[in-house]
């Protein structure tokens, strides 16, 4: 009986991801009729996916939701040390961009050829 019970939700969400997609399809290739009778066949899909979720009071809470174990702990601070050390780096990479860019705008350095004016190009 259990078996029977994990088969149908597969075999709601095959029958509505087809008719979708066969609807999508249809509808591409001008078959307005067919495309209908997709979108009507998607209504009775929609209806069995959403009678075979589970009432919310029924739902199984999930053990995370407890205090979490040593090990959990230490990779979430191994974690956090990585982000703010990669966080550091990337600040450090941003002001050496400004200050090459500063440096480059004051020396009056083109940034590209047509900013040269046109006596310096053809010397």
């Amino acid at each position: 009986m259990a078996r029977r019970i994990k088969l149908w939700p597969v075999v709601v969400v095959v029958f509505l991801v087809g008719n979708v997609a066969g609807g999508v399809y249809a509808a591409m290739q001008g078959e307005l009729i067919h495309a209908c009778v997709h979108g009507l066949l998607t209504i009775p899909a929609l209806y069995f996916a959403w009678r075979l979720v589970p009432p919310r009071e029924a739902r199984v809470e999930l053990p995370l939701a407890g205090q979490p174990s040593g090990a959990l702990t230490d990779s979430l601070t191994h974690l956090e040390q990585s982000l703010e050390a990669v966080a550091i780096e990337l600040e450090r990479v941003g002001e050496g961009q400004r200050v090459m860019t500063h440096l480059f705008h004051d020396d009056g350095t083109p940034r590209a050829a047509s900013d040269v004016p046109a006596a310096r190009r053809e010397g």
